[in-house]
């Protein structure tokens, strides 16, 4: 326990890198954006004028509206925060790899990185599920409706947007687990 401790301490003294402040950057404002599509869900759920007669229907919508920043132009900025983390590795392993006497601060730095992108694996898998929540929402209220033409292309762009998503996902649970594969420092 008290080697964690020292490790952090030891962590937290390092002074933070470029490409560690843009991923961390990246990690805050998909956070932001996704508690602000979940307040707007809520609001949609809670607000006196509901669009449609029916209460499920209802809960779709808000649903729909509650995972709306689950998209694929945001999961593309979260697998850039896993790549910008596993160039910060891969960079910082030439110096583990060569004995100039940096050892101790590479090693802080790839345990910084390693730890940046798996928060941001945690974003990625947020994503999708806010995706495929807000397609399944969508499915819902079409069946609900059992209305034709204009609801039906909104599932068939929620499959896609979803089916992105999920792709996007796949490659930055790679990246994660190629970076936290490169340097495994004890």
């Amino acid at each position: 326990m008290a080697e964690v401790a020292l490790e952090e301490e030891a962590n937290s003294a390092l002074p933070w890198a470029g490409p560690e402040v843009v991923a961390v950057a990246v990690l805050v404002t998909v956070g932001l954006l996704t508690l602000g599509g979940l307040a707007e869900g809520i609001y949609v759920a809670t607000s006196n004028s509901q669009p449609f007669v029916d209460p499920f229907a209802n809960v779709w919508n808000s649903i729909t509206f509650g995972a709306s920043w689950a998209e694929p132009l945001l999961a593309l900025f979260l697998l850039g925060a896993t790549g910008v983390c596993w160039w910060h590795v891969d960079r910082w392993s030439d110096d583990v790899d060569d004995s100039s006497g940096v050892l101790e601060p590479a090693q802080g730095y790839i345990r910084r990185a390693q730890r940046i992108a798996s928060w941001a694996l945690g974003g990625l898998s947020l994503t999708v599920l806010g995706s495929v929540a807000g397609l399944i929402a969508n499915i819902g209220i079409v069946v609900l409706s059992q209305s034709i033409g204009v609801a039906d292309s909104r599932v068939i762009g929620a499959a896609a947007s979803t089916t992105a998503v999920l792709a996007i996902g796949v490659a930055g649970s790679l990246v994660v687990r190629e970076t936290r594969r490169m340097a495994v420092v004890d």
